[in-house]
């Protein structure tokens, strides 16, 4: 009960691995998070944290069909620090469990098509249906990790 639960953003580094195990279906992937935050006038970055990754079951299939390497991705799960040896060398590594993965919207567009269910034709809509979406973006983001 005393888990630590994360929410963190970033671009996957490497293209997600979709494995079948006797647990179920399991995804892994590393995600790259850099945090920036805005000072005396400008942008400045952040150390890079890497992530590792792991989705069980359903989440795990849903993101070896929706996710790439490169794609800038919201993961919320359960954080974890395991250790690791090799013959050279050891350390400690990140691991989040996820419970959501999804597209980071601030960075394009995503389509959602329900698993296991046909998709279903759009309607289209006329252009003064809708009003129009700014082209700048916000004077001031704050994109530093909490």
């Amino acid at each position: 009960m005393n888990d630590t639960y994360v929410t963190v953003f970033g671009n996957i580094v490497d293209q997600p691995r979709h494995l079948q195990t006797a647990g179920g279906s399991l995804a892994k992937f590393r995600v790259a998070t850099k945090p920036s935050s805005f000072r005396d006038g400008a942008w400045v970055d952040g150390e890079v944290s890497y992530y590792d990754v792991t989705c069980w079951k359903k989440v795990a299939d849903h993101v070896a069909g929706s996710l790439a390497k490169g794609e800038p991705v919201l993961v919320h799960g359960r954080l974890m620090m395991r250790e690791w040896a090799t013959e050279n060398s050891s350390g400690k590594s990140a691991e989040i469990t996820a419970d959501h993965v999804g597209h980071d919207l601030r960075f394009g567009t995503s389509s959602f098509r329900r698993a296991g269910k046909p998709a279903v034709a759009t309607t289209e809509f006329t252009d003064a249906e809708f009003a129009p979406v700014p082209d700048e973006a916000p004077e001031q983001e704050d994109t530093a990790a909490a």
